[in-house]
């Protein structure tokens, strides 16, 4: 087993994780970048739209963001998190202007800010390329050139725990299979959210909850986790797996099924209405047989032309490589899994509940309440990335000095289990398929009692399956691993549903459909039992929330 040690490790290769690896280095911390695949090349920046939530506006502020995003949230937004969001955004959008990051801009040189739903202000900003690379490539050029340490293709298994401390990661190579023993005083978790745990998502390979799976395993609480966000539209004709620019419901974007009814006319706010609602309207119509071939047609003869090309250029880019006319032909669009609210609870520092552990991005809870607003994701990640990172640095700058003596046993035994995995034979793709099938048909946009009851006992028993999965080969390894904490995380998903019997935000129970303040004006904590169950309780609105013994 080879061991490597720094100051500060981030384990992610998104926004957040950059971030975090930026700022702590610019506290002089020797920081180490860990990366399941390679940091600005991979993961969900390369393939998501780059929009930006900023407060820029001369009528708007920090002030008025920040109510616009508890607001959406249902006020299940831990207040200092969603405030240190809110009133950093502007510093880290200048952060990435300088760095190399060119954003839409008018005729006098400001920043163009555009309508988006959810959003009382006009403060959506754009890359002047509006794809998520033109956002990681100057971010992995700054790492470059800051001359930051990054290791690729390293898979973080558990988070090493000793007298109630994180001091590093176990992890493996996923090429070669080998043990690595990474120690650090304190660490960052920036591994993104779990999109993968549904069969239908925008979120690309690899995002499978690893996060999360950890702190469960490691005796933290999670927040949350009942609330993930559905995107409605994602471009289904032609074949296509873009998302339609949210920009464009503003402008007249609207979705009609197949009796020519606009389904958006009774949505409260129309084309301004929030993502969970939108979603949810979409999702009805079609298993109500009211769309086509699992589809609602998206109708766009309301957006001019050079609005579309302006405001939404990689769709325009894809209609015209299609030959498809945006407003003469068909084009149809379908919901899917985008975006986690919940997960490791923080404070406004990005410090958890353990000592050397922080966490940022959609790994960590308490920005978004429950339903993020629009383009709100970057921002969080830049703000609470950084601020994780810095925080981290102070940390480890003040670490007591670790005793081998109780981390060199502790990594072995973490290390014979990954050994021992390595000698199973099983492979884990069925298991990890069933995941996915489970969580999109019992626990997705509309949810009931009895169909969450029914993904509860599912995911228990694909759980003890992949107890028996392993492989020898790096692959057949890491694809044991990410099915695990794909499993773990699908049922912190479902526990949470089960638990809170109400509707809110991107919470919706078919059969507890009215939102019930009285009762359920709380976050939802979660964690994970010595005998392997998860426990479900209440907890105030963003109360700090401690760890229990871990497993």
């Amino acid at each position: 087993m080879r061991e490597i040690r720094a100051d500060v490790i981030v384990l992610g290769g998104g926004p957040a994780a950059m971030l975090a690896t930026l700022f702590s280095m610019q506290c002089g911390a020797d920081t180490l970048l860990v990366c399941k695949q390679s940091p600005g090349t991979s993961g969900n920046i390369v393939i998501a739209r780059a929009g930006h939530s900023v407060p820029f506006g001369e009528d708007d502020s920090p002030e008025i963001f920040l109510e616009d995003t508890l607001t959406g949230g249902a006020y299940l937004n831990h207040p200092d998190v969603a405030a240190a969001m809110c009133e950093d955004a502007t510093a880290r959008i200048h952060d990435l202007h300088s760095w190399g990051v060119t954003f839409m801009a008018q005729a006098d040189g400001s920043f163009e800010l555009q309508p988006q739903g959810g959003h009382t202000k006009n403060r959506g900003l754009y890359p002047t390329i509006n794809w998520g690379t033109e956002v990681a490539r100057p971010l992995r050029a700054k790492l470059d050139r800051e001359h930051a340490q990054i290791l690729e293709r390293i898979i973080a298994v558990d988070l090493l725990v000793a007298e109630g401390c994180c001091r590093g990661v176990i992890g493996f190579d996923t090429r070669s299979g080998e043990t690595l023993l990474l120690r650090a005083s304190a660490t960052v978790l920036a591994t993104g959210g779990a999109g993968q745990i549904y069969a239908e998502t925008t979120n690309a390979g690899g995002i499978t909850g690893d996060g999360y799976a950890m702190a469960l395993r490691a005796g933290l609480w999670l927040t949350d986790m009942e609330f993930v966000q559905f995107y409605p539209a994602v471009i289904k004709k032609p074949k296509s797996t873009q998302v339609v620019a949210p920009t464009l419901f503003p402008l007249g974007a609207r979705f009609f099924n197949e009796r020519g009814e606009n389904i958006l006319k009774n949505v409260p706010g129309g084309g301004q209405a929030t993502r969970d609602m939108m979603a949810r309207a979409v999702y009805l119509e079609i298993m109500n047989g009211a769309g086509l071939d699992g589809a609602i047609r998206l109708d766009l003869k309301d957006v001019s032309l050079e609005d579309i090309r302006h405001f939404a250029p990689d769709n325009a880019e894809l209609f015209e490589r299609r030959g498809v006319s945006p407003h003469a032909d068909d084009i149809y669009i379908a919901p899917k899994a985008h975006f986690f609210m919940g997960g490791l609870p923080t404070d406004g520092q990005g410090a958890t509940a353990m000592a050397g552990l922080f966490a940022a991005g959609e790994v960590a809870a308490g920005a978004h309440g429950a339903n993020r607003l629009s383009n709100n994701a970057f921002v969080e990640a830049y703000t609470l990335g950084a601020r994780a990172g810095r925080a981290a640095a102070e940390a480890a700058r003040n670490a007591p000095q670790e005793k081998d003596s109780l981390l060199q046993p502790l990594a072995a035994r973490h290390a014979d289990a990954i050994e021992c995995k390595k000698c199973i034979n099983a492979r884990a793709a069925g298991p990890s398929r069933e995941v996915k099938r489970i969580c999109w048909e019992k626990a997705g946009i509309v949810r009931t009692g009895e169909k969450l009851e029914a993904a509860h006992a599912d995911l228990e028993g694909v759980a003890r399956r992949l107890g028996d999965c392993g492989g020898g080969r790096a692959a057949h390894l890491t694809e044991a691993f990410e099915a695990e904490n794909m499993c773990l995380t699908a049922r912190a998903t479902v526990e949470a549903a089960r638990f809170r019997t109400e509707s809110r935000g991107a919470h919706y129970r078919e059969d507890y459909p009215n939102q019930d303040d009285a009762v359920w004006q709380v976050n939802v904590a979660l964690r994970l039992r010595e005998d392997g169950s998860i426990e479900a309780v209440k907890r105030p609105v963003g109360a700090p929330i401690g760890q229990s013994a871990g497993r």
